[in-house]
């Protein structure tokens, strides 16, 4: 929502004299910030984000604004959905690489929820520039995993600013709506392996020690593939780029399942108990995973432990717990 702000200030006459720093600017006006966006939520955190219309010109808000909006399917076309392929932000063109097609979010998967107000309506307050719009997607939603791309909008448009005038190319916005596993991100990775010949006769014992900061080389990255799912980019002492080498999928009480994927350079098995910690805080989230895989007719039997280190979630990098809640 800062970024909101910010954008629309930016999009306002700027002139040198020094007045225009301490008083408000002829014209005020109110938008959107972006006209196509694309918008993630993380399941088993929340199924819910916050939009909105932020208000430019204005150094001190001294009065509520009301602003109206509405569903406007128009906006669901081929010229959108090309803006959103070519889209500024690369994060944003790279999701939409394999999403042949847009269409609108059915009206069943969500609601629009103002704090305080009936949908349809948000209020920018005296004393605030922003004026929220929540959404909330159904379980639904989050039940599909071709849901992980963003091939599902929301086309929003304001239709009433009530005397506040709207800024011409801000006035409205098609958010792509997606979900990511509460798994992924890059974990700091660290661990042991033991290796045997066919009769269980250890043959060697490697330990990669946990290093805060490490090398990327060594960072493993999880990838969402489902809503309780990730895949891993590595297995063992080995890092393969984005080439998935396993699979792993969280369960109740911190459960984690581990599964060969098509394609691995090896076949992954559970080779023991492997579980996510539940730590509220990012920051300190922990996986222990146990599994052995095959090697020049070798047993490889792994016990790894990975650290939380960061995610990239809507172009955004999150490193801690920004929740106060969850402190």
């Amino acid at each position: 929502m800062k970024r909101t702000i910010y954008i629309l200030l930016a999009c306002l006459p700027l002139v040198s004299c020094y007045d225009d720093y301490v008083k408000d600017f002829d014209m005020q006006a109110v938008g959107f910030a972006n006209a196509t966006d694309v918008r993630s939520v993380v399941v088993g955190e929340s199924n819910s984000f916050r939009t909105g219309v932020a208000l430019g010109g204005v150094i001190h808000n001294d009065t509520d604004r009301p602003v109206d909006f509405s569903v406007d399917y128009s906006l669901v076309n081929a010229e959108t959905y090309s803006k959103f392929k070519s889209h500024t932000f690369s994060y944003i063109s790279a999701l939409f690489r394999d999403v042949p097609s847009i269409e609108a979010l059915p009206a069943s998967m969500y609601s629009l929820l103002t704090p305080g107000k009936e949908g349809g309506r948000t209020v920018v307050k005296a004393g605030s520039h922003v004026g929220e719009i929540q959404i909330d997607l159904a379980p639904s939603f989050l039940e599909d995993n071709a849901n992980i791309f963003p091939h599902y909008v929301i086309p929003l448009r304001i239709s009433d600013a009530h005397g506040t005038k709207v800024m011409d190319g801000h006035e409205s916005s098609v958010i792509g709506v997606r979900f990511e596993c509460m798994l992924f991100g890059s974990w700091w990775h660290g661990g042991e392996m033991s290796i045997t010949d066919d009769g269980g006769n250890v043959l060697e014992k490697k330990t990669f020690y946990t290093e805060i900061p490490e090398p990327d080389t060594r960072v493993w990255t999880l990838t969402t593939a489902g809503a309780k799912r990730v895949s891993a980019n590595a297995v063992g002492d080995e890092l393969n780029g984005t080439k998935a080498q396993m699979s792993l999928t969280l369960g109740d009480n911190g459960q984690i399942s581990v599964s060969a994927v098509p394609g691995a350079d090896y076949v992954v098995e559970q080779d023991g108990e492997c579980r996510y910690n539940q730590a509220r805080l990012l920051q300190d989230r922990k996986l222990f995973l146990q599994y052995k895989y095959t090697k020049d007719g070798k047993v490889c039997h792994v016990k790894d432990t990975l650290t939380f280190r960061n995610r990239i979630r809507d172009g955004v990098n999150e490193w801690q717990d920004e929740n106060k809640e969850n402190y």
